[in-house]
């Protein structure tokens, strides 16, 4: 379970792979695709492909996959990963989030996780 603070961008997760996007990047058929690669364990190299092809250079996004012995960070623009004792957070410019809300898995619009 990850927990995430409400903002203007998005929030893609499923299981241990969780991608974080700015509100540049919040186009409906772009979100369903990349829910489809991360909640069917398409290769990170294919999200990030997906990524790349499909949003302009200035959009920035971080993903993360916690799959155990294929651990990968990867992050575009500002995009930033942390962590901190085994604790991972994510952000996209985002200040700091003051309340953050439960999430197991899905789409949802975000700041940070």
């Amino acid at each position: 379970m990850a927990r995430y603070a409400p903002g203007p961008g998005s929030l893609v997760g499923h299981g241990h792979r969780w991608l974080l996007l700015d509100e540049r990047a919040a186009q409906e058929q772009l979100l369903a695709r990349l829910w489809e690669q991360l909640s069917t364990a398409a290769p990170t190299s294919e999200v990030v492909a997906l990524l790349d092809a499909e949003t302009a250079p200035e959009v920035s996004w971080v993903l993360v996959d916690l799959t155990p012995g294929l651990e990968t960070i990867r992050a575009r623009g500002a995009g930033h990963a942390d962590a901190e004792h085994g604790r991972h957070s994510l952000r996209v410019g985002a200040q700091a989030p003051r309340g953050t809300h439960p999430l197991v898995g899905g789409v949802v619009t975000a700041c940070a996780v």
